[in-house]
């Protein structure tokens, strides 16, 4: 409820929201996610110039500031990916950057559903629990940011998992080091 509360309270404000859907406990205003598989959703038609989605920078260099993206930038985005590294590569891709970030949405989330992936999503990045689920799930494609990927580098016991199933690993929004390489 707590998350969802300024959402709900701006919600008049955010044309055309039509639908909420959320997982887990009923959160009233809105619908479940499961019955998104019960019945068909109608979706408007967009203009590919159209807003999609507006994600922020992480502030890391200034005041965070929203970048715009429209769908046919996601959809160009997608294209690149796919196209250069194949849909195959996506076929276990796993989240553990949030999904409000471009790099959680853009470079692992959207292209592995266009891909038809199975994708697995932690709740928070833990580098251990990170190395063990690639490990059990056999997961082909993730990614990190390089602050992220040190950690999970240095993560104790690091060499001990086994990653014998990952195909490509992504790294972006900043430099990564080449010792960490």
């Amino acid at each position: 409820d707590d998350l969802c509360a300024p959402l709900m309270l701006q919600r008049a404000t955010l044309v055309p929201l039509d639908q909420i859907f959320v997982v887990g406990d009923d959160l009233a205003g809105t619908e479940r996610f499961d019955d998104l598989e019960r019945a068909p959703v109608t979706l408007p038609l967009v203009e590919s110039t159209e807003l999609a989605v507006l994600l922020y920078t992480s502030g890391t260099t200034a005041k965070p500031k929203g970048v715009m993206h429209s769908h046919a930038t996601l959809r160009r985005q997608n294209a690149n990916y796919l196209t250069h590294l194949g849909t195959a590569v996506y076929a276990q891709t796993l989240i553990a950057v949030p999904l409000c970030h471009i790099a959680g949405f853009s470079f692992l989330l959207l292209p592995a559903t266009e891909a038809g992936a199975t994708v697995t999503i932690l709740r928070r990045f833990d580098p251990a629990t990170m190395l063990r689920t690639i490990g059990e799930n056999r997961i082909t494609y993730t990614g990190l940011l390089p602050a992220l990927i040190n950690a999970l580098v240095n993560c104790p016991d690091a060499q001990s998992y086994d990653m014998s199933s990952l195909e490509a690993f992504m790294s972006g929004g900043d430099c990564l080091p080449l010792d960490v390489q």
